[in-house]
């Protein structure tokens, strides 16, 4: 979008000159200096937020590695309850996809469509909970 900027008041400021009734030479001069000038300045602050972001990065980085050094066991629980509610998120919008999809079936069928719904929610939780149970099983079997 800066770039859009960029040409956007470039061009608008050569417009404001003819406006203006300036002469050729000094629209070119000065347009071409503004195109410059907005050119450095998209890139150095495009430079500028990229490095602020890189540092950022690696000062979270850093204060994660001291944490795993310090207390491992917290930070390994930490990630334990990010995962679940990351898991509990999804499954929550997978449970409602499934109901909205079954819900949209209405249109080829007589039934009502919140049975719909959730008929095709209780399919989708019991394939579910085949595939947790079998990947279990599995993991169990093979350590």
């Amino acid at each position: 979008m800066g770039g859009i900027d960029g040409a956007v008041t470039t061009f608008a400021f050569v417009a404001g000159s003819i406006g203006a009734d300036l002469s050729t030479r000094v629209i070119l001069v000065v347009g071409v200096a503004n195109l410059l000038a907005d050119g450095f300045s998209m890139a150095a602050a495009n430079y500028s937020g990229s490095k602020s972001e890189n540092e950022d990065f690696a000062r979270l980085r850093a204060v994660g590695e001291k944490h795993i050094a310090i207390a491992p066991d917290d930070e390994r629980e930490e990630i334990r309850q990010i995962f679940l509610a990351s898991a509990t998120a999804a499954t929550g919008l997978t449970a409602l996809a499934f109901f909205v999809i079954g819900s949209l079936r209405t249109r080829r069928s007589q039934r009502h469509w919140l049975s719909c719904g959730v008929e095709t929610t209780a399919i989708g939780t019991f394939a579910v909970v085949i595939d947790y149970l079998a990947g279990h099983g599995l993991r169990s079997l093979l350590g």
